[in-house]
This record gives structure tokens, C-alpha cells and sequence, in this order.
């Protein structure tokens, strides 16, 4: 089991050798996961507490492959790991990388990390690791850059958020900063000029360099699409921003292909969600820190009673 747990593995001929094939039939990949717990528990509970992990990756256990009884194995056998200091030192450390990354794959204990984050009722995580499965997102993020970069009233409200300099930053203290996104410092003027003659195709196109440079996404949905959803989906992406930053591993958002009405429906079904809707759509991976967009202070937003 060691061999398969403590490996990382790159292509297919690296797990496929014949050391690992009577491995694979321990693991019962073709067999029901809670199915095969009933062989070793009669309790629904215990049958619950050792496949729960499952939703992990946005599957039942139901549905799911015996094969994942090596995350429950991971958590008794090796412990589980929490970041040094908790959660609360990687708050003013997080931020939206929205640079492209180094390619680099995501190490195995980090990922399982990551995917381990507890979820909310109702929130699903579906992250998407191939290949293929990237390509496929990229289509929807371009569809929904064409869709939004043809639109006037998304360009003019784009503008009004960006700051282009420093001196606008400091003045309004929110937005966000273009040398967040990677763009040098110029006269507004010259900026709304840049902006405004964007050619979507052009935004799709280094949107989707971004995603490719990734070492994954992960797609955040919900059962359904009103105010309690959208909270217990900001607390999932929370804990799994935050995990991400105490282990050095960049994120940011490509939510194009969510903000579109149209493209948000061929996405869902796409991305075979079933009746999850998609709220959040994530990269990640590993690159430097960006300048930071500056905010005002706690102590400015708070209103007293």
C-alpha cells in the first residue's frame, strides 16, 4: 500500500507497472466503495465515517470506486497534518495569483490536503487535474470572456474598478490594483484607452494561457442558488484558499464561465455536475506573489451601533 501512497505518479506507465497490478486488486477499483465497507462493518455510521471522504472529490459513496478507501487508510495510518500556527496566520498571506504559474504539479500530501477541506450542506468540490479535463474548462472560460468583453456595460464597469497607478490606488483603496494582474503603472487616461479596446479574443486567449499554466482547478458548486448557498459556499472556498496558502500554493479565480447566464448551464452539464449549480471557479498551482491590491482599514468599513 506504501507504494501507491507515498508515490507520486506522472504518467500512466508509471503507476501501471507490474509490481503495482496485484496492488490495483487489493484496491477494488471496479467494486462499490460503501458496498465494500459492508464486508467489514455492519453500523451505518462506522460504513458513514469510512467513506465520507468521498465527497472529497465530489462523488457519493454510492458511486464511487472502492479505491478510495486509501484516504480514511492516509488519515489512521500517517495522521493528519494541520499548517503551522493554523489557519488564522495564512489570512494576510492569501491572495488571487493572477499571474501564470510554473506548470509544476501539486505534491501528493498537499492535494490530499486541499481536497480534504471540510464542506458545507449542499457544497460539492469537483477539481479537475487532466489534461483533457482543463481543455475543456478553457472552452467555457473563453466562452464566457467572448460573451463579457463583448458586452460595453462589463468593459465600462471593469474600468471604473481598476486603479492604473499607485496614486489612484492610494486615493480610493480599493478595486483592484493593475500591477496585481501583471500590467505596469500609466496615466488612467491611456489604461481606459488600452482597456476599452481589448478584443476578446485577445482576453480569452491569455485567460486561457493563465489556466493552462496551472496545475489544476477546482469547481465549487452548490444544490442551490440562493443566500445560504452562496454563504456555505464562501466558507468552503475559504478554508480551501487558506489551505492552499499555508502550503505555499497559489490560486485565483477564473469565474468567466459562471457570470454568464448562458455559459453557466452548457458548463454545469459539461463538467457533468448533475443539479449542482457552479458558484466558484478556481486555479491553482505554484508561482511568485503578485503586488497586493491595497483595502482600507477594519476599523473604516465597520459601522457602530
Amino acid at each position: 500500500m506504501e507504494r501507491l501512497v507515498e508515490c507520486d505518479f506522472h504518467t500512466a506507465s508509471e503507476f501501471l507497472t507490474f509490481g503495482n497490478l496485484p496492488l490495483l486488486y487489493q484496491i477494488k477499483p471496479f467494486v462499490n466503495h460503501y458496498q465494500n465497507m459492508s464486508n467489514y462493518f455492519s453500523h451505518p455510521r462506522l460504513k458513514a465515517a469510512f467513506t465520507f471522504q468521498d465527497v472529497y472529490m465530489g462523488l457519493s459513496p454510492f458511486e464511487a470506486p472502492a479505491t478510495f478507501s486509501m484516504m480514511p487508510y492516509t488519515e489512521l495510518a500517517h495522521g493528519v497534518w494541520y499548517p503551522k500556527g493554523g489557519m488564522f496566520d495564512a489570512i494576510p498571506l492569501r491572495q488571487n495569483t493572477r499571474s501564470e504559474y510554473d506548470g509544476r504539479p501539486i505534491k501528493v500530501a498537499d492535494l490530499d490536503q486541499v481536497q480534504a477541506v471540510p464542506l458545507e450542506p449542499g457544497v460539492v468540490l469537483r477539481f479537475v487535474n487532466t489534461p483533457a479535463d482543463l481543455t475543456k474548462v478553457r472552452e467555457y472560460v473563453d466562452r464566457g470572456n467572448l460573451s463579457q468583453y463583448a458586452d460595453k456595460a462589463f468593459v465600462d464597469e471593469l474600468i471604473h474598478w481598476v486603479r492604473f497607478n499607485t496614486k489612484d490606488a492610494l486615493a480610493s483603496l480599493d478595486g483592484l490594483y493593475s500591477r496585481a494582474s501583471g500590467s505596469p503603472e500609466v496615466p488612467r487616461w491611456l489604461e481606459q484607452m488600452f482597456v476599452a479596446g481589448t478584443q476578446p479574443q485577445q482576453q480569452a486567449d491569455a485567460d486561457a494561457k493563465k489556466l493552462l499554466s496551472s496545475s489544476g482547478a477546482v469547481l465549487v458548486a452548490s444544490e442551490s442558488d440562493d443566500k445560504t448557498a452562496w454563504v456555505r459556499t464562501g466558507q468552503v472556498y475559504e478554508r480551501m484558499a487558506l489551505t492552499m496558502t499555508s502550503l505555499n500554493i497559489k490560486s485565483a479565480f477564473l469565474n468567466q464561465p459562471i457570470e454568464v447566464a448562458t455559459v453557466r448551464a452548457q458548463f454545469q452539464s459539461a463538467m457533468e455536475m448533475g443539479g449542482s449549480l457552479p458558484q466558484l471557479l478556481v486555479r491553482f498551482g505554484y508561482a511568485d506573489a503578485m503586488p497586493r491590491s491595497l483595502r482600507r482599514p477594519v476599523e473604516h468599513v465597520l459601522a457602530q451601533s
